[in-house]
């Protein structure tokens, strides 16, 4: 399957809310993904202005791609609509898991839950509604596939 496909492969996206003020903010963050659960998790300070936005209204759009694309080459890439909240404490263990599997360097500052009292950042969890794939080595030239996710 095209999405997990790119999911896996790559470890950054950008990620777009909007607060209640109407002002709109993008970010890079690393993510995991819980493929049972179609969940994508990111860390960023809640201070920050799109953690601020995910906690004011939690509508996120999220772009997946590798930034190392030709642009004479096919492309691959996703969008993904989705509504974020702070992870709750009941999945953060395996949630923090996943993600010192990914980024094993992040263990020098969290090797568990209770060190991430330590830092700043938080976990946030997006659950995907919709997904528009891009992956033309698949689908073909110009050929976007839209998929609406209901868990």
């Amino acid at each position: 399957m095209s999405t997990l496909d790119i999911l896996r492969a790559e470890k950054l996206c950008t990620i777009a809310t909007c607060g209640n003020d109407g002002i709109p903010n993008a970010a890079t963050v690393f993510y995991v993904f819980d493929e049972k659960k179609f969940l994508i998790h990111i860390l960023t300070a809640p201070d920050t202005i799109h953690g601020q936005h995910i906690c004011q209204n939690g509508h996120v759009a999220l772009t997946v791609f590798s930034t190392t694309q030709k642009w004479t080459a096919d492309k691959r890439g996703l969008q993904i609509y989705a509504t974020g909240k702070r992870t709750p404490s009941t999945i953060l263990p395996g949630v923090l898991k996943k993600y010192l599997n990914r980024y094993r360097g992040f263990s020098q500052w969290v090797k568990g839950v209770l060190d991430m009292k330590k830092i700043q950042s938080r976990f946030f969890t997006l659950r995907i509604e919709k997904i528009k794939i891009f992956d033309e080595p698949t689908f073909g030239k110009d050929v976007w596939v839209e998929v609406e996710v209901r868990t």
